[in-house]
């Protein structure tokens, strides 16, 4: 299964885009676009934030089943 990055989406916007501007029936494709950006870059903060808090308390941790 190939990652799709951040880049890869943004590259197709920009493609998307250019079909837009000729068509508006690719708008839909567009928008989908735009919201997989979004939630990809919406998942990327989150899971920074989730690391730095456990490399934050990586000192106190035990285990969860302790």
């Amino acid at each position: 299964m190939k990652l799709i990055t951040e880049a890869a989406i943004c590259d197709a916007l920009d493609k998307v885009a250019s079909l837009v501007a000729l068509d508006e029936a690719y708008l839909p494709i567009y928008e989908r676009l735009e919201s997989e950006l979004e939630a990809h870059q919406s998942r990327n903060s989150a899971l920074h934030r989730a690391k730095v808090r456990a490399s934050q308390n990586a000192n106190g941790f035990k285990s969860f089943a302790a």
